[in-house]
C-alpha cells in the first residue's frame, strides 16, 4: 500500500481505492436480470416467448418477472400472481425434460392475458 491510496498488486501497479470499493461483492444477492435488454426476467427466453412477454407487459402496463425456483413439492410446476405493481411467473426448475419450463411459462402468460390473476400449475 502506498499511503492508503490503493492496493499494490505485486506487479508494479496499484489499484485505486475507489475502484476497490466499487467492485467489492455485495452482502446481498441482487435480483437483477441476466440480460440487460430484458430487465424484468431472470431467465433468457426464446425470441417468440420474449416478444409475447413484452407485448403482455405493455398490455397490462406492468412488468412481468419470470423466474425459476426450486421447491421440494414434486407436484408443483408453476404459478402466476398478478400484483398491482408486477406480474410474477415462477416455474419449477427441477423438471425433467429439456426446455420443459418453456411450455409452463407460455401457459402462465396465456392465463395472464386471459385476465386470470392467480394460477397454480400442478401435476
Amino acid at each position: 500500500m502506498y499511503g492508503g491510496a490503493g492496493l499494490e498488486t505485486g506487479f508494479g501497479t496499484e489499484v485505486p481505492k475507489h475502484q476497490l470499493l466499487s467492485h467489492a461483492p455485495s452482502r446481498h444477492k441482487r435480483r437483477t436480470a441476466s440480460a440487460s435488454a430484458n430487465p424484468s426476467t431472470t431467465e433468457p427466453l426464446p425470441p417468440a416467448l420474449e416478444e409475447k412477454r413484452r407485448a403482455l407487459a405493455r398490455a397490462l402496463r406492468r412488468p412481468i418477472h419470470v423466474r425459476g425456483i426450486r421447491t421440494p413439492d414434486p407436484g408443483f410446476r408453476g404459478r402466476l400472481r398478478v400484483e398491482p405493481s408486477r406480474v410474477l411467473i415462477e416455474y419449477q426448475v427441477a423438471q425433467s425434460g429439456y426446455f420443459w419450463h418453456l411450455a409452463i411459462i407460455e401457459e402462465l402468460l396465456d392465463r395472464a392475458a386471459a385476465g386470470q390473476a392467480r394460477a397454480d400449475l400442478r401435476h
